[in-house]
C-alpha cells in the first residue's frame, strides 16, 4: 500500500503480489529504495528483499538477485514491515453503517463470513499483516482465518477468539435489548454467554473445540 506521499509500501503488499502455488518455490526479488526493517537500526538504502515460496528469506543491500527470479522494482519507494493490530472485528458489521446493531438478528452466517473477507483484504492493503480477532458470530472468524491460510482469501494472518465470553446481559450478550422470546431461547455457551465458573469453563472449551486461538472475556455489563 502506498502512503499519501506515494513514498511507502508495506511488506503486506507482498501477500498480494507474491502469490506462488504451494511448493512452487518461486524466487522473487524486491528492490527497495529505502528499507526500514523494524530492528531499530538505520534504514537501508538500495536494499534487496529476497522471497522464496511466499516467504522472505534474506534482506540486505549487498544481496545478489538469483537467476530467473521475478523482480519487483520498488526502488523509488520506502519498504517497511507490516503492522500488527491486536484488537479487530473483521468478521463483523461496521458500526458506522445503519443496521449494524441488529445484524445479530438479521444476518446469516454467510453474511458474517463475506463481510469478513472484504474487511480482511482492506486490512491487508492498509499495511497490517497480522491481527488478533477478538470476537465474531457463527465462527465466521475461524472460517475467515482458515480461508486466508488456505490461500482462498487475501488477508492478514489471524489469531481468532470465535465468540467472546460474556455473562447474561453483559457486553457480549447480543440478545440484550430484544424481547425475551425474540430468539426462541436464551443464548448459551454456544454463543459465548455463560454465568459462573462451570458455564464459563464450558464456554471456553466450546470455543477452543471449534477453532479459537485466543479467548476474549467481556467482564462488564
Amino acid at each position: 500500500m502506498r502512503s499519501i506521499n506515494n513514498a511507502v509500501i508495506h511488506w503486506a503488499l507482498l501477500s498480494l503480489t507474491v502469490t506462488a502455488p504451494a511448493g512452487a518455490q518461486e524466487a522473487v526479488a524486491v528492490r527497495a529504495g529505502t528499507l526500514i526493517d523494524g530492528s531499530g537500526r538505520a534504514p537501508i538504502k538500495n536494499a534487496v528483499v529476497l522471497i522464496r515460496d511466499g516467504r522472505i528469506t534474506a534482506v540486505g543491500s549487498d544481496l545478489a538477485v538469483p537467476a530467473g527470479a521475478r523482480i519487483l522494482d520498488w526502488s523509488r519507494l520506502t519498504v517497511l514491515p507490516g503492522f500488527i493490530d491486536a484488537h479487530t472485528h473483521l468478521a463483523s458489521p461496521e458500526i458506522t453503517r445503519p443496521g449494524w446493531d441488529d445484524a445479530y438478528a438479521r444476518w446469516t452466517p454467510a453474511d458474517w463470513a463475506l463481510i469478513g473477507a472484504a474487511h480482511a483484504r482492506q486490512t491487508l492493503e492498509a499495511g497490517f499483516t497480522t491481527v488478533r480477532e477478538v470476537g465474531s458470530q457463527w465462527f465466521a472468524d475461524v472460517s475467515l482465518r482458515n480461508a486466508i491460510n488456505a490461500g482462498y482469501v487475501a488477508g492478514p494472518r489471524m489469531q481468532v477468539a470465535a465468540h467472546a465470553i460474556s455473562i447474561s446481559g453483559g457486553h457480549c450478550d447480543n440478545s440484550s435489548g430484544y424481547a425475551p422470546t425474540a430468539f426462541g431461547r436464551e443464548p448459551s455457551v454456544t454463543e459465548g454467554v455463560a454465568n459462573g465458573p462451570e458455564q464459563i469453563r464450558s464456554a471456553i472449551r466450546y470455543q477452543i473445540k471449534y477453532g479459537a486461538d485466543v479467548i476474549k472475556i467481556c467482564a462488564t455489563g
